[in-house]
């Protein structure tokens, strides 16, 4: 997929602040689920792993908070 800017982001999801926008990509990035490279002064963002991967981790995610939270089950 095609690296992508925090402003090209803001266009497409105008709704959102930028700066909430450029925290939420910092934070993907430091979870691994995003890549960046800088660019000038900017930093163009990428995805990491595939969508796959992402929907395993979210549903792993889900399952380990349920069973820590609900062990009986």
């Amino acid at each position: 997929p095609e690296a992508v800017s925090v402003a090209e982001v803001h266009e497409d999801l105008p709704a959102a602040a930028y700066s909430t926008l450029k925290t939420t990509l910092e934070r993907l990035t430091g979870k691994g689920i995003l890549t960046r490279v800088r660019q000038g002064k900017a930093y163009l963002y990428r995805p990491a792993v595939s969508e796959a991967e992402l929907e395993r981790r979210i549903v792993t995610n889900a399952l380990e908070h349920l069973v820590a939270h609900f062990p009986q089950a």
